[in-house]
């Protein structure tokens, strides 16, 4: 019974830092893919 009480609350403390890392790395990549587009279009718009 223990076991299943502290499973719940400690999931979340494991889980909660790799899903703020994903998010991170992924809104990372987001702005990096956006910024590489814009400066690509910019680019055609200037030629």
């Amino acid at each position: 019974m223990q076991r299943l009480q502290r499973n719940p609350t400690f999931i979340p403390l494991m889980t909660g830092p790799v899903v703020n890392a994903v998010v991170l790395a992924a809104l990372s990549a987001t702005s990096a893919m956006s910024g590489l587009i814009l400066g690509f279009s910019i680019r055609l718009a200037g030629l």
